[in-house]
């Protein structure tokens, strides 16, 4: 939480020390940083969860092999990320209208980074060191923070905030490394660890993820490209307020995830814990939104001054659109653990797709691009809704990749 924390003050800080233009291309870049290190995710649940089961039966030598193997796969993945991302720079930069492309070879450099990160997160965790994956959390927006403030008041402007996103995962990286040293250094017999599976226990939190990322992160996108820069800069400040309605029932989801899975493997009511979460977020997330469409101009310029106040029918509209995002992240959540994914994988791959063609055609003012996602959310939200609880309890569990 004290991470979420940080980058929301980052944020709000870089509003206030760069110029709208660059915060547009700051938010655009982080944008494109969010969706692209969505596999960072299903790294560390893959991790976590194959470290977990090696501590527990007391293999170690397991615990150092797949670590080493590990590393390894994600290097190669990392260094064609990196090449692909180099490739497709100044494409990249033409399309987020962004001047300087060395700015976009920054944000490639930090999302190299946050799919490295996960090797060190996912193992602390399964190896139960909570107070190194604490650190591990706290060490990035920290120094994101720290690092952001002090380079862009000396003078770096767009280069110190972006440096400090990458400085932040790199050092987070190096201090992981360094706390599994010893782990990494335990050596047994080359065995066989379970890749298809590996990839099998993944592939469905990797997909909807992805398709939430892309769903709550491509409007940043192509308002950028769509836009003037003072424009897509004030939009930028209008999204921090509804990503922190989005983010606000997270620690819900955290506590309903275990419930639900626990429930579903002892073949009691799983769905019990799901409606209170809905219930508890909606509540939340209601009283966010009702704050943000009564009193705007009073939040806009207390954290990020009166050159901000065009924003606030934007904020509005965001906060809007973000609610029923918001309740579709958990219905997901709940999904992935009780394993019955075909429904939300199926319709989040369309309702991603079909959000970015329908700004593609409707991008007249944000406000259209903004009724879009809203209109988006909300089918989505009726559909898994309805298909979630509507769904006997007592089938059998989905096989989505059976063949893998």
């Amino acid at each position: 939480m004290a991470g979420h924390i940080c980058n929301y003050v980052y944020q709000i800080v870089m509003g206030r020390m760069l110029t709208e233009e660059d915060y547009g291309t700051l938010n655009a870049l982080f944008a494109l940083l969010t969706i692209a290190s969505v596999p960072g995710l299903a790294i560390a649940l893959v991790v976590s969860k194959y470290i977990a089961g090696y501590n527990a039966t007391g293999e170690q030598f397991k615990i150092g092999l797949f670590l080493r193997k590990m590393l390894f796969y994600v290097s190669i993945f990392t260094a064609v990320v990196i090449a692909l991302g180099l490739v497709f720079a100044q494409l990249i930069s033409s399309y987020l209208m962004v001047d300087n492309i060395f700015h976009v070879v920054l944000i490639i450099t930090s999302i190299a980074l946050t799919l490295l990160l996960p090797i060190s997160t996912g193992a602390v965790q399964g190896l139960k060191w909570f107070w190194d994956l604490g650190l591990l959390n706290l060490v990035t927006p920290v120094a994101r923070l720290l690092l952001g403030i002090l380079l862009v008041y000396l003078g770096f402007r767009l280069d110190g905030a972006l440096g400090a996103l990458a400085a932040g995962n790199l050092l987070a990286v190096l201090i992981g490394f360094i706390i599994l040293r010893d782990k990494f250094k335990v050596f047994g017999p080359n065995i066989a660890l379970g890749r298809r599976e590996a990839i099998g226990y993944a592939m469905p939190v990797l997909i909807v993820t992805f398709c939430i990322s892309v769903l709550t992160n491509i409007d940043m996108l192509m308002i950028k490209h769509y836009f003037s820069p003072q424009e897509s800069g004030l939009y930028g400040a209008a999204v921090i307020f509804g990503r922190a309605i989005y983010y606000f029932p997270m620690a819900i989801t955290m506590a309903m995830f275990p419930l639900a899975a626990e429930a579903k493997a002892l073949k009691t009511d799983a769905y019990g814990s799901l409606k209170k979460a809905l219930l508890y977020s909606a509540v939340l997330c209601g009283l966010g939104v009702l704050a943000l469409n009564l009193f705007p101009e009073i939040i806009i310029n207390l954290l990020f001054g009166d050159r901000y106040l065009p924003a606030v029918h934007y904020i509005r509209l965001v906060s809007l659109a973000m609610f029923p995002l918001c309740l579709l992240s958990i219905i997901a959540n709940f999904n992935l653990a009780i394993n019955k994914v075909k429904l939300t994988i199926w319709s989040l791959a369309i309702g991603s797709i079909a959000e970015y063609f329908l700004i593609l055609k409707y991008h007249a003012t944000i406000s259209q691009v903004l009724y879009v996602l809203m209109g988006v959310g909300l089918v989505l939200l009726i559909a898994n809704f309805s298909g979630t609880m509507l769904r006997k309890p007592d089938r059998e569990m989905e096989k989505v990749y059976s063949g893998m």
